[in-house]
């Protein structure tokens, strides 16, 4: 098995959708990442996530999103992983380790000293994964303010 990872590019767009819409129903998580959405938060003219593939023979096989994030506390800039995806049929292959040492470059190259990860609290394997790559669980709460609530809290600003 050859395989390389890579920037993506918005030819990629409609692969990494549909990655995102498996791992969502893996997930039994709603799919919001669509190729509208990934051509203008990754590729449009101001992007915000970075978006890397590693491909076989050609293939998109799986990807990660990425965005810059600010760790207040620890006074430096961080990166955080908020999607890493390998199809199915290609996992237990190291084709994941391949494609987070690549985000582990990244971070390197931008200076980050920290990648955060988010990962669903059902979903066993990529906990026990990032474990075995190092990566620890932090004791901390995540909290989401959802569409109606930023709206009812906007709504209070004078």
């Amino acid at each position: 098995m050859a395989i390389r990872v890579r920037r993506a590019t918005a030819r990629d767009a409609e692969a990494i959708a549909r990655q995102n819409r498996e791992a969502s129903r893996e997930d039994n998580a709603p799919a919001g990442f669509g190729v509208d959405q990934i051509k203008a938060h990754a590729f449009g003219s101001q992007p915000i996530i970075e978006l890397l593939v590693v491909e076989e023979d050609g293939v998109v096989i799986g990807h990660s999103a990425t965005y810059r994030g600010y760790d207040i506390r620890a006074g430096q800039p961080n990166l955080i992983l908020a999607e890493l995806y390998v199809a199915p049929e290609n996992r237990r292959s190291g084709v994941a380790r391949t494609l987070i040492s690549a985000v582990a470059k990244r971070a390197r190259e931008h200076g980050y000293r920290r990648v955060l990860i988010t990962a669903g609290t059902s979903n066993a394997a990529a906990q026990k994964f990032y474990e075995a790559i190092g990566a620890r669980e932090e004791n901390r709460v995540a909290f989401s303010l959802a569409t109606d609530a930023i709206e009812w809290l906007a709504a209070e600003t004078l």
